[in-house]
């Protein structure tokens, strides 16, 4: 028992006497860094303290402090402690410009340049007449057959008192490239055909330009005797905008003055049994854009056309040139040609539809039109319906731009800085798509491509705009929203690749649903063996061939009213005194 006793005493002598001393005695821990260590937190309250063991990942400040070593070693890592000034002046939550810093150059910071990518030019908004350098229809010429001299008359036969009448409506779109006619009589619309004045493949399109020989007469088509400064062409385009000049309109009118005279001769050449010895009533209809009848300065271009070019064709051939600037200055609005029984302007969308409405095709409500020509777009929203037995077209939003085939031809070609002229395509042949075009021309296929997205965009971004103006402020409850809109796509340029893409993408983002269809065959029409595409080239012309009661009563835009939502207001609450009157 002593041995064990003495033993034990011996144990505790060689242990610490307390805890305190322990504590006092342990040599301070060295913490590494981010090593997880327990540190005793005191907490202090009003009425106790007490402490709590938390676990915290600890980082420990740098210490300036070194061992004992000798003064030339501590000297040393004193001073490469130190920040430099530089490492002073940057904020601690910056990062080194460098992964070395001993390599870093804090004096000059390199950037990489910033490149900016050149903005592509836009769409032009304003068609501009090609250079004529080749005359590319020369081949085509052709003067006229001996019979196109009768259409100085305006009369089969010498005037008979006794003779019974006969209505006779031309039809005539002029337009930017091609003219076409047509002719109405005895309820059968007749196509004009051109052979007596052209050798064109297509038979009903007559270019729209003509040639001033060296003797004064002018001729249609391109006359290889003459070249290019007799030449007269982009007639149209001054007749876009309400500002037509009086020397435009002279020019143009001397080109519808042969027109007029040629199909006044083809009638006799081909219908002299139908007429017999009636006395022609003539009556001549014109086409206009869309948003023609909007403005009156541009009605009042088109009526003085029709009118000098009617008087001008009564006139020898000779005289045709002097005489075109002496009728437009004398003209007065009003006045009528004594030969001419009547006279009207119309939109030309309003003839297209002419045969879709007298067809079992005819739906009631709103509608859409786009026509592609070779120089515009229209674009108009209208609405079908009966009013006391007659046809009734409000229109709702009518628009037209410079987005036509020669349009697509133009936009092709910005930005290059050189471009070979005589390379260009014809402005009157045919459409080619973008990697043709580039095969043709040598311009870069990206190029082209490119060009053509931005053209298509256009298109698809304005015919967005006029649905959607539609759907918000003009037409808001209408069942084709939702159950899908009749859109016809029509012209001559409907056909070229990317223009129907564009107008049912820009239309089904406002429509639920669209119906793009093409307009039908008009149902009097006669002597037109062609399909149903080549047909909405002359659907214009066919539409005016009708006098003016078969094409329907038209109301222009301005004159009809937004369709605005009907706003209630709170009935104002009586007053007691009202209530309660003493």
């Amino acid at each position: 028992m002593a041995d064990w006793k003495s033993a034990l005493k011996d144990i505790k002598k060689q242990l610490p006497s307390s805890s305190k001393d322990t504590q006092s005695s342990k040599p301070k821990p060295h913490f590494p860094a981010q090593q997880q260590v327990s540190v005793t937190v005191k907490k202090q309250n009003s009425s106790s303290s007490e402490s709590i063991q938390v676990k915290k990942h600890l980082r420990p400040k740098p210490s300036t402090k070194f061992p004992k070593l000798s003064p030339q070693v501590n000297a040393v890592k004193w001073a490469n402690a130190q920040p430099t000034k530089a490492q002073a002046k940057q904020p601690a939550t910056a990062r080194p410009s460098h992964a070395n810093p001993e390599k870093a150059d804090t004096s000059k910071v390199q950037t990489a340049p910033v490149v900016q990518k050149p903005v592509p030019l836009p769409v032009p908004s304003q068609l501009k007449a090609q250079q004529c350098t080749t005359l590319a229809r020369q081949e085509f010429f052709k003067r006229p057959d001996d019979w196109v001299a009768q259409g100085t008359r305006c009369q089969l036969t010498e005037e008979n008192g006794k003779a019974r009448y006969i209505d006779v409506v031309i039809g005539l779109d002029f337009g930017t490239s091609y003219t076409k006619a047509a002719v109405g009589l005895l309820d059968r619309i007749h196509p004009v055909s051109w052979r007596g004045v052209t050798s064109l493949p297509d038979e009903f399109l007559l270019p729209s330009e003509y040639t001033i020989c060296s003797d004064g007469i002018p001729v249609l088509g391109q006359c290889p005797e003459t070249g290019a400064p007799g030449l007269r062409r982009d007639l149209k385009i001054p007749f876009v905008h309400p500002g037509v000049s009086t020397s435009s309109t002279a020019t143009a009118s001397i080109f519808l003055a042969l027109v007029l005279r040629y199909i006044r001769a083809w009638v006799f050449e081909h219908h002299a049994g139908k007429i017999g010895m009636a006395k022609i009533r003539w009556q001549l209809n014109l086409g206009a854009p869309s948003n023609g009848l909007e403005d009156d300065r541009l009605q009042y271009a088109y009526r003085r056309l029709a009118c000098a070019a009617w008087m001008l064709s009564e006139k020898p051939l000779e005289s045709l040139c002097k005489e075109a600037n002496k009728l437009i200055h004398a003209w007065q609005d009003g006045q009528k040609p004594e030969s001419l029984n009547d006279f009207s302007v119309f939109p030309e969308f309003v003839a297209q539809i002419a045969g879709y409405v007298q067809s079992p095709q005819r739906t009631a409500g709103l509608h859409a039109l786009v026509d592609v020509g070779c120089g515009t777009m229209d674009v108009v929203t209208f609405i079908v319906h009966r009013l006391d037995e007659d046809d009734v077209f409000p229109f709702l939003v009518p628009s037209v731009k410079w987005l036509g085939t020669q349009m697509l031809n133009q936009n092709r070609i910005v930005g290059l800085e050189t471009i070979d002229q005589k390379m260009l395509p014809d402005e009157l042949s045919p459409t080619l798509n973008a990697q043709a075009y580039a095969m043709a021309t040598g311009v870069p296929e990206v190029h082209v491509r490119q060009r053509d997205v931005m053209m298509f965009d256009t298109v698809h971004k304005v015919v967005a705009g006029v649905f959607a103006t539609t759907k918000t402020r003009r037409y808001r409850l209408s069942e084709a929203w939702s159950l899908g809109l009749r859109t016809f796509l029509t012209g001559g340029g409907a056909q070229a690749e990317g223009y129907s893409d564009a107008v049912n993408h820009g239309a089904t983002r406002v429509a639920k649903r669209i119906d793009l269809m093409l307009l039908p065959f008009h149902p009097r029409l006669a002597d037109f063996t062609k399909d149903l595409t080549h047909y909405q080239r002359i659907s214009v012309a066919c539409g005016l061939a009708q006098d003016a009661f078969s094409l329907g009563r038209i109301v222009p835009a301005k004159d009809v009213e937004d369709d605005c939502a009907v706003i209630f207001k709170a009935a104002e609450r009586p007053d007691r005194d009202d209530l309660y009157p003493h």
